[in-house]
C-alpha cells in the first residue's frame, strides 16, 4: 500500500516510470502498474477490496506442505481482474523478484506466464507455500533482494528510485531478561533491515515510508490501508526537489 502513494506522487508530479522491478509487495503493486500504466487500478484492487477477499485468500490452505496458504487464489485475483496474461503484453517493462530456495540465488522473472511470477515473489516462506515455476522452487524475492536496484539498473534505467519498506523496521532495545522466542522477531528484522539497507544504498533516490511506527499499527490503518498509502506519499513527496533536480542534470547532460 505504501508504493501505491510512491507512485500516486510521482503521476501528480509528470514522472513518467520506464521500468519497474519489485520484490514482494513491490511485485504486486509494480505488477499491477506495469499492466495498465494507472495507479488508480491498484490503488481499487488493494486497498478498497472489501477485506473479505483478503481474508478469503488467507484461506487458501495449502496444509503444511510447504507453508500454510496456497497463494494461488491471490494470483487467480490478479488474473481474473487484469486483461493480460503475459511478460510481453505488459505496458510498461517489468521484473518480478524472487528468491530460488534450492540454492539461495535471486531469480529475475520476466517472461511467459506474468501472474505465476507474481505469486513467486509475494510467496513469503512458511506462510506461503513456495511455488514450482520452470522446475525452481521459488519463494518471496524479499530473501535475497528486497530493493531490486540492480535488476532494474540492467533493464537499462538511467535514475534508479529506490523504496525501502523496511528502513524504520528495526529500533534498538534493550534486554532485561534473553528468551529465544522473545528473539526471533527482532533478529529477523536486523538481518531484513541490513539486506534492504544494501541494496537501497545503490539507488540514486532513496525513498522510504515510515510504516512500521506504532501509530500505524492499529486495525483500522490495517484495513483501509489508507496509512500506508499516505505515508508512501509523504516519503516519496520529501524526494521530489531532489529527483526533479536530478532529473535536469541527467537531461542537460545528453
Amino acid at each position: 500500500m505504501a508504493h501505491i502513494g510512491v507512485i500516486e506522487v510521482l503521476e501528480k508530479n509528470g514522472i513518467n516510470i520506464d521500468y519497474i522491478a519489485g520484490s514482494s509487495a513491490g511485485a504486486v503493486i509494480g505488477g499491477i502498474y506495469a499492466a495498465t500504466k494507472d495507479i488508480k487500478v491498484a490503488r481499487e484492487l488493494i486497498s478498497s477490496n472489501t477485506w473479505k477477499k483478503i481474508f478469503d485468500f488467507l484461506t487458501d490452505f495449502a496444509g503444511f506442505n510447504g507453508g500454510i496458504i496456497n497463494g494461488k487464489k491471490m494470483a487467480d485475483f490478479l488474473r481474473k481482474n487484469l486483461a493480460i496474461k503475459n511478460f510481453e503484453e505488459l505496458q510498461i517493462p517489468f521484473c518480478a523478484v524472487a528468491t530460488n530456495i534450492e540454492n539461495g540465488e535471486t531469480e529475475v522473472l520476466d517472461e511467459g506466464d506474468f501472474f505465476s511470477a507474481i505469486q513467486a515473489s509475494f510467496s513469503i516462506p512458511v506462510l506461503f507455500k513456495p511455488l514450482r515455476r520452470d522446475g525452481k522452487l521459488l519463494v518471496d524475492g524479499g530473501l535475497s533482494q528486497p530493493v531490486p536496484v540492480r535488476v532494474v539498473k540492467k533493464m537499462g534505467a538511467d535514475i534508479v528510485i529506490g523504496v525501502n519498506l523496511d528502513h524504520y523496521l528495526h529500533q534498538p532495545q534493550k534486554y532485561k531478561t534473553v528468551h529465544i522466542p522473545t528473539l526471533i522477531g527482532p533478529l529477523m528484522d536486523i538481518a531484513r533491515f541490513h539486506l534492504a539497507e544494501k541494496d537501497a544504498y545503490l539507488a540514486d533516490i532513496q525513498v522510504e515510508p515510515r510504516i512500521h511506527d506504532n501509530s500505524l499499527l492499529g486495525i483500522e490503518n490495517f484495513l483501509d490501508g489508507h496509512g500506508f498509502i499516505e505515508e508512501g506519499q509523504k516519503a516519496m513527496e520529501g524526494k521530489i526537489p531532489e529527483l526533479k533536480k536530478l532529473i535536469e542534470q541527467k537531461n542537460a547532460s545528453v
